[in-house]
């Protein structure tokens, strides 16, 4: 954790370290506790049944926290931890788990409603690829999801029905995956990557701009020109004009006009090492994000000129703004 300055929280519950913890950790109990502080809120044992630790982003709404754990879909109240309810989540575990209007939504080999309330599924969609492997998001009408078969799907929040359905790359002769969508007004930008090989030892990464009531593309970016290694590894942020994104197999963070398609700047990180698998965080004229190579970095939005780096005890896979604290997912870190 890098401390900006000393603050104190008002809602300890939607710590970053937890939801950075839970999305690459093997862990057998939930910690949450406020920042700026080494004191624990709650702590909750996980019953696991041999079943790998949570997964995934997890999702609050205030109340409860939902989380991907030994395979299900559980929530757990915000104030004290307690498991509330636990559902069976499809097969393949979720990058994220959202929640919106009193429901819960996540996607593997199928993608589910559930009731917030009570874990009851209100409704299932089987794609023809997982949705596993990308970050989902959701709007008052529909949830948005990607596919590795390199499809976004728009599917209706009330029943789940299909509205739409857009193929990032219907020439493509190899694997493409979708690894996140992102809503701004009435477009959606989807983050993807395509192999140029076989093995995926040479590929790029894709932002295509889709309408969002209908699925017609709009514009489409390319990162890297299919002879190297490239890609896009989250859902990209959407800070006011431009579109920024992290490549995290060329290691550097990528920010394109938001209404061109054209690339505005790039900020690399050290040669030879991945980037961030995360988004970058963005807050005021300043973007963030933490690297492979054991550095975190602080760029100026508008420009990309490097403010600031500093160098971690280990490699970085994500970065969390709470406050005015930074925190990292040191790969390094015992826990």
């Amino acid at each position: 954790m890098i401390k900006r300055s000393p603050q104190h929280a008002t809602v300890p519950f939607l710590l970053p370290a937890l939801l950075l913890a839970l999305a690459g950790a093997s862990c057998t109990e939930i910690t949450s506790g406020p920042p700026g502080a080494a004191r624990t809120g709650w702590r909750t044992p996980l019953e696991l049944n041999g079943a790998g630790g949570p997964l995934g982003i997890p999702a609050t709404d205030g109340k409860r926290l939902f989380a991907e754990v030994a395979r299900n879909i559980s929530a757990f109240d915000a104030a004290t931890g307690k498991l509330l309810w636990s559902t069976p989540r499809p097969a393949d575990a979720p990058s994220n788990v959202i929640t919106r209007g009193g429901r819960v939504y996540s996607a593997g080999s199928a993608v589910v409603a559930l009731d917030a309330e009570t874990g009851r599924e209100v409704w299932r969609f089987t794609p023809d690829g997982t949705a596993a492997l990308g970050r989902i998001t959701a709007d008052q009408d529909a949830v948005y999801v990607g596919t590795a078969s390199h499809k976004v799907h728009a599917l209706r929040a009330s029943d789940g029905r299909p509205l739409w359905s857009s193929d990032m790359g219907p020439q493509w002769q190899y694997a493409g995956i979708v690894k996140g969508v992102t809503i701004a007004g009435d477009t959606m930008y989807a983050a993807a990557e395509q192999a140029h090989a076989v093995n995926g030892y040479l590929a790029s990464g894709w932002i295509v701009a889709l309408d969002r009531r209908t699925g017609a593309a709009l514009w489409k970016y390319q990162n890297g020109t299919g002879d190297d290694l490239r890609n896009f590894g989250s859902s990209p942020v959407v800070p006011g004009r431009l579109i920024v994104a992290s490549d995290f197999k060329g290691n550097a963070v990528v920010a394109v006009d938001r209404f061109s398609g054209q690339e505005v700047w790039r900020v690399r990180g050290e040669a030879g090492f991945i980037g961030p698998i995360g988004a970058p965080e963005v807050r005021g004229d300043t973007v963030y994000f933490g690297s492979g190579d054991t550095y975190v970095y602080a760029t100026d939005l508008q420009s990309g000129r490097l403010l600031w780096k500093r160098r971690t005890p280990a490699a970085n896979t994500a970065t969390a703004l709470w406050g005015e604290e930074l925190f990292l997912d040191d790969q390094g870190s015992a826990g």
